[in-house]
């Protein structure tokens, strides 16, 4: 076995934070666009992310950090949604015209107020009270509670809520067990990619670890989400020694990015930014703010790390990307073995880079956490033990490679 480097701690951590901004910094060369608040999406998007309308509409909705750069989620661990944030806010704010429900309902109220957060979205606020007034109030007051609701429903914030789980706002996908997910619509469409992509003068990248250069970030920083693994499907999340000796080698990348098209995000009309401005502005005060509702405060939204103080404003496409990364490990027969595996590639034949359910594939920066993506790749290690991955982009096709984030701050 080859010695391994013993990076551990913060060490490794401050070592995958500069192997994540070394490389940003290459991307947004490439792209030439101003890095100022521009997020990395590091990791492959699956297929499906760009070739239907609700993945793209997955894409626009992720809830951004504070880092510069993230990384593609593990399979089985749910990213935050915009989308979901910011009907915990609406259901956190009190209605903007006093109708007296509130006072009718009395110690009640805080009973409904849970269950009317905790309704599913498909279903309308008039059917969840009624069926809430059934069961917890008695007959003699429903008639006149179901009434004062009526009045409250024509409330905006009480509308709000309604179009929020409004299928006509939705993109459907099926998901990988069969059952089908209503995603909060964007308006994105492979047509509209395809319509935005437009050829980079020079998208050449370059990357070496050994002379790696920084990026400005602008409002963002270089720690933030957790660090992800070089090497995917790793158990129980431990850095083994294969993945330490790829984190600790030389690496070289060269290719370049034929075509980019940057996106504005748009969210249709389950979304109103008035409400989202009309909390931020109001402060922690008790006459925006619902004190009975469970769902969050003024500062679980917007604190230093509230849930929707950022957002994506535009999302970063490419296609046509050709890469050709080099891991200088000297690596000996068992670590190539291992690292072959990983990979998912049969060594000297190109394939499709495809995740199994059991785990993902590939090599930093482009490992796959699940599904098939728009990537063909072959690999090949030469006498001196170097691994050499060669990636390109299936022609037609094209990757979400990160995005700008706004703050509330700029909501009109």
């Amino acid at each position: 076995m080859s010695e391994l480097v013993d990076f551990g701690g913060q060490r490794l951590s401050h070592l995958y934070s500069s192997l994540d901004m070394g490389w940003r910094a290459s991307v947004v060369k490439a792209l030439n666009i101003n890095a100022s608040n521009f997020q990395l999406l590091c990791g492959s998007t699956t297929i499906e992310n760009a070739t239907t309308n609700a993945g793209l509409s997955l894409l626009a909705d992720r809830l951004p950090s504070c880092s510069a750069v993230v990384h593609i989620p593990a399979q089985g661990k749910c990213a935050p949604r915009f989308s979901t944030e910011y009907r915990r806010l609406l259901g956190a704010i009190l209605p903007e015209t006093g109708v007296g429900l509130r006072g009718y309902l009395g110690d009640s109220y805080g009973s409904w107020v849970k269950t009317r957060n905790r309704a599913r979205s498909c279903f309308s606020q008039r059917t969840v009270f009624a069926q809430w007034a059934q069961q917890h109030l008695p007959p003699g007051k429903q008639e006149q509670a179901n009434a004062l609701f009526d009045l409250a429903a024509h409330d905006p914030v009480s509308s709000a809520r309604d179009l929020h789980g409004n299928l006509r706002f939705r993109d459907m996908r099926l998901r990988s067990s069969g059952q089908i997910e209503h995603v909060p619509s964007y308006g994105l469409t492979p047509a509209r990619v395809r319509a935005a992509l437009f050829p980079i003068q020079d998208g050449r990248l370059r990357f070496d670890s050994d002379e790696m250069h920084k990026a400005d970030t602008g409002e963002l920083t270089w720690l933030g989400a957790g660090h992800a693994s070089r090497l995917p499907n790793l158990r129980n999340g431990n850095f083994d020694s294969l993945e330490r000796r790829v984190a600790s080698s030389r690496i070289t990348i060269t290719g370049e990015i034929a075509k980019r098209a940057v996106l504005p995000i748009l969210p249709m009309g389950w979304y109103d930014p008035a409400f989202v401005t009309r909390a931020f502005n109001a402060g922690p005060c008790r006459e925006v703010w619902d004190g009975w509702s469970d769902t969050g405060r003024w500062s679980t939204f917007f604190g230093s790390n509230g849930l929707i103080r950022r957002h994506l404003t535009q999302l970063v496409m490419v296609s046509g990307m050709r890469l050709s990364i080099s891991v200088h490990g000297r690596f000996d027969d068992a670590e190539r073995a291992g690292l072959a595996a990983r990979l998912g590639l049969n060594s000297g034949h190109e394939g499709r880079v495809v995740a199994p359910k059991s785990g993902g594939v590939g090599v930093w920066p482009f490992a796959l956490r699940e599904g098939a993506s728009d990537l063909m790749g072959q690999m090949r290690f030469d006498d001196a033990g170097t691994l050499h991955v060669s990636l390109r982009q299936i022609p037609g096709t094209f990757q979400c490679v990160g995005a700008r984030v706004g703050t509330v701050q700029g909501v009109e």
